[in-house]
């Protein structure tokens, strides 16, 4: 089924257990090409660059959220892997609840099934300092 898609991409310049393959352009890639497999329209580009605030969110996000509250039919939203909706767990909860609130569905490429070490033990570490 063809879907309108946002694609939400995200970086933290200062982590220093991010890939130094992680930029937004190879996320953008990686949603790109997804996208092309699966027949689905890109709509719109979100793009952040920072640590992601549970309370006020990146400016992109915001944006986001109220794009697809004025959409009028379902949205996929699309990044390469859940991590780029903050950190820690309840803050990615809260934005995908949000999402969905919004009419929107998130979808992450790379996960469960990828989802590896360096992402449990970023996700550890944040949880234990804060994002």
């Amino acid at each position: 089924v063809k879907m309108l898609t946002f694609v939400y991409c995200r970086v933290v310049p200062d982590n220093l257990l991010q890939s130094v393959n992680d930029t937004l352009e190879a996320q953008e890639k990686t949603c790109r090409s997804y996208t092309l497999r699966n027949s689905h329209l890109i709509k719109r580009m979100y793009k952040d660059n920072g640590p992601m605030d549970e309370r006020l969110f990146l400016p992109s996000v915001r944006r986001m959220l109220d794009d697809l509250s004025r959409e009028r039919k379902e949205i996929l939203v699309l990044s390469d892997t859940e991590m780029r909706l903050g950190f820690k767990r309840k803050t990615r909860e809260k934005l995908k609840n949000l999402i969905q609130q919004h009419g929107g569905q998130f979808i992450a490429i790379n996960e469960p099934e990828s989802f590896t070490s360096a992402f449990l033990q970023e996700e550890m570490f944040y949880e234990e300092n804060g994002e």
